[in-house]
């Protein structure tokens, strides 16, 4: 089966355009702060409860084939005009059932992927994340 990239649009209002300014992976949660370069625009917080299950953040210069597969089956206005993405049917989760043969399975895991102009963050868990705006200077540290 194909993937099938869609647009992730968790609360309204967001950007079309973000970028990772932290990832902070401790034991209770998993966060991840997104700016804009945009003046006047909010940041985003996104909070996985607990660990998560997998991910992997990759600078975009290791994943061009992901870049030529997206323009050719959608177009580069795509994923170049947005940031949040859910996929059905996603490579990365066939690779972690084929490598914990077959545990991940019961899991449900679901793909969300970060993808910005430098990095491609991708991340597989069942639940869905807590997403809200915040300003820049909130701090991540609690």
């Amino acid at each position: 089966m194909q993937e099938e990239w869609t647009r992730w649009k968790p609360i309204p209002g967001l950007a079309a355009d973000y970028y990772i300014e932290s990832v902070i992976d401790t034991i209770d949660k998993f966060e991840i702060k997104l700016s804009s370069s945009q003046e006047g625009v909010k940041g985003l917080l996104i909070t996985f409860e607990g660990s998560i299950h997998a991910y992997r953040n990759t600078e975009e210069r290791y994943r061009l084939l992901t870049f030529k597969e997206l323009s050719e089956k959608y177009d580069v206005d795509f994923y170049a005009n947005w940031t949040l993405f859910k996929i059905i049917n996603s490579s990365y989760l066939q690779w972690l059932l084929e490598q914990s043969h077959g545990i991940s399975e019961c899991f449900k895991l679901q793909h969300f992927c970060i993808f910005t102009s430098d990095f491609i963050l991708d991340i597989a868990d069942p639940s869905e994340p807590t997403v809200k705006f915040v300003d820049e200077s909130t701090s991540l540290a609690h």
